[in-house]
């Protein structure tokens, strides 16, 4: 096997599955990002899935079976082939520090031989969604800039107030006087 067919592999095996161990290494992770800023904040990258790899973490089998099924050999054959490949790969790897998986990115190396990745820029894992690139802020900023001009209105009228209407007073009650008898008049 070669570095090529492991990226080729790493790749099909990655659009169906989020994880994807090389055992003895690690395990190559995908996750479901959402869209974030970069550059001082002055380009807006999309929504999409991000590659990552984890060292150390358990053997999922799936390379394994893929690659034994692939060649026509036996499960424990394919294991122990590949074991001994992800050993070679991590000697290079101290020796040299990179390691290029076409099409995925690069696997590296720190002063203390911890492995890391970092994915191809133009590695697109979301096979059922249109790719969508980032956008760029500061070309936004430079472009000329278009002013529409709308009349002023010089006065500005405030809106009649409308008339408040008053309830009718209720009618007072009339007072009718009993006329006063009138006194009679004195035998004379």
């Amino acid at each position: 096997m070669d570095i090529a067919l492991l990226s080729k592999m790493l790749m099909r095996l990655l659009q169906d599955h989020d994880s994807v161990s090389l055992p003895g290494m690690g395990s190559f992770v995908v996750k479901q990002e959402p869209a974030w800023f970069s550059d001082k904040g002055y380009t807006i990258n999309p929504p999409g899935k991000r590659l990552s790899f984890v060292s150390g973490s358990e053997d999922d089998g799936l390379l394994v079976d893929y690659y034994a099924a692939s060649n026509g050999i036996e499960r424990a054959v394919a294991e122990d082939y590949i074991r001994r490949f992800a050993s070679e790969m991590l000697e290079v790897l101290k020796r040299k520090k990179t390691l290029v998986l076409e099409g995925l990115g690069r696997l590296r190396a720190t002063r203390e031989n911890a492995v890391f990745f970092v994915a191809d820029p133009d590695l697109n894992l979301d096979t059922d969604n249109i790719p969508l690139r980032s956008v760029s802020l500061k070309s936004l900023v430079n472009e000329e800039s278009v002013e529409i001009s709308v009349p002023l209105v010089e006065t500005v009228t405030e809106p009649e107030p409308e008339p408040e209407i008053e309830p009718e007073p209720e009618p007072e009650p009339e007072i009718v006087a009993e006329p006063e008898p009138e006194p009679e008049p004195e035998p004379e």
